[in-house]
């Protein structure tokens, strides 16, 4: 498999939220959106984190180019029509919007000499 294909299916967008803290009332912060080139991909995966909790099931899988945190959040679209990068305030500016979702799981696959990898981060 060629690995060039990773940037070339890469032909979607998405805003991306890092995670940034917690403040000090106890809710979690984030840091300002950016915009990133993805390929997203609605999907029904099995997770299974611990077996003495009940299994989840993914709704989404997205193609990135770069590390993504889990706890962080993923938004389908552009930054520019991203109702929720006009908000200025750092806790959950995205909520209430269907569009947004959560990183559950984020997982790295190298190539064979770790030049390049393939990253998948699982909503």
């Amino acid at each position: 498999m060629s690995w060039s294909i990773l940037n070339r299916m890469r032909r979607q967008y998405a805003v991306y939220w890092a995670p940034a803290g917690v403040g000090s009332d106890g809710e979690a912060t984030y840091a300002r959106p950016i915009e990133l080139r993805v390929r997203w991909e609605g999907m029904k995966m099995l997770l299974r984190s611990d077996p003495l909790y009940k299994d989840n099931q993914s709704r989404e899988v997205v193609y990135v180019p770069q590390v993504v945190v889990a706890g962080g959040v993923l938004w389908k679209g552009r930054l520019a029509t991203c109702p929720a990068a006009k908000t200025v305030d750092p806790y959950q500016p995205f909520a209430g919007d269907e569009l947004a979702r959560e990183i559950s799981r984020f997982a790295e696959y190298p190539t064979i000499k770790a030049k390049k990898f393939l990253r998948v981060a699982v909503l």
